[in-house]
């Protein structure tokens, strides 16, 4: 089939996923213009004229970006993040938008890919999900790939990766979305390493999470973002129900947190010692070239806070590698 004919057996799916919150309507338009380079012999990537859906955290010009809240319900990005112009620049074609939960990862992208309703997606951090709808996922470095046009939820953390039904298809789809080149690993370690304070990261990575969270979600006060309550009379309530009925439970409840770990008389207690476990965790395992780890909220923490890659697996292990040795690491584990 040509690209013309794959976009519209996926756009059907689409239509008709749960897993789907957007289609782009423009995606025949876009296939028809990448069919006739190909056909002109403009060389495009490996991955040209492939369908890919994305997160609804992710900015795609013209497609509505709410990020599973009824605060973005609506809202529509004025730019493409620079991940889909990578994309758009390689050929591949955007066919919609992935629902996920508030402002969280969600098991949307990892089922639609499992179900071959796309065949590659991009979502920030999916491990967990992936895991259990047995497909490939890879969470890239922290910084190897651009932030600019996601929604930002927890700044030192996010990280936007592919997740396909191959490992081969995942390392392609990020090297495609990089911003940076890659190094080799020295190969991968069964044994994981003696890490300090492994019993806190879980914790450590917690507060970090709901402290930087709530700071970036101050912005959506249905005054400078987010949609406003119409039930407000003065520019307190405006604050206090544009929030209220904005936000959802699970994502007050981590706010809440978050302000709480950053108040005065916390912030040391909490936040800075969280840092201090951060710290420690990079410096326990700078000299790691690779490790295999299962995929758990126990061993998760640890790429996040020591901004490493991660593949997971349909086995659901994870094998997590040295910053930038994303791309090696995969076709080391595809060998």
């Amino acid at each position: 089939m040509n690209v013309l004919q794959v976009t519209a057996q996926y756009l059907e799916k689409a239509r008709v996923s749960k897993n789907f919150v957007a289609v782009n309507e423009n995606a025949m338009e876009q296939a028809a213009q990448v069919q006739a380079k190909l056909e002109a012999g403009e060389v495009l990537s490996p991955l040209a004229g492939r369908p890919i859906a994305l997160q609804d955290n992710i900015f795609v010009q013209g497609m509505p970006c709410a990020c599973g809240s009824a605060m973005m319900a609506g809202y529509m990005p004025m730019f493409d993040a620079e991940v889909v112009q990578k994309l758009q620049a390689a050929g591949l074609i955007i066919i919609g938008k992935l629902g996920m939960n508030e402002f969280a990862d969600s098991p949307q992208a990892a089922a639609a890919v499992a179900a071959d309703e796309v065949p590659l997606a991009l979502a920030t951090d999916n491990r967990m999900a992936c895991a259990q709808h047995g497909v490939w996922h890879i969470k890239p470095t922290y910084g190897a790939v651009s932030r600019v046009g996601l929604v930002a939820n927890v700044s030192s953390m996010d990280a936007i990766g592919p997740i396909a039904r191959n490992v081969q298809d995942c390392a392609a789809l990020l090297e495609i979305i990089a911003d940076c080149d890659f190094m080799q690993p020295v190969g991968v370690d069964a044994n994981p390493p003696e890490l300090p304070n492994l019993s806190h990261a879980a914790a450590a990575h917690e507060i970090i999470a709901s402290a930087e969270a709530g700071a970036n979600l101050q912005k959506f006060d249905g005054i400078s973002l987010g949609k406003r309550s119409k039930n407000a009379d003065n520019l307190s309530e405006t604050y206090k129900f544009s929030r209220g009925e904005g936000f959802g439970l699970a994502t007050k409840r981590r706010l809440l947190f978050g302000s709480l770990v950053l108040s005065a008389g916390n912030y040391d207690v909490y936040y800075k010692k969280a840092l201090q476990v951060r710290a420690q965790v990079k410096a326990a395992l700078a000299g790691v070239s690779a490790v295999q780890l299962p995929v758990d909220e126990a061993s998760n923490c640890l790429a996040n806070l020591a901004g490493l890659p991660a593949i997971v697996k349909p086995d659901g292990n994870q094998i997590m590698g040295a910053a930038f040795c994303d791309i090696a690491l995969a076709k080391e584990v595809a060998a």
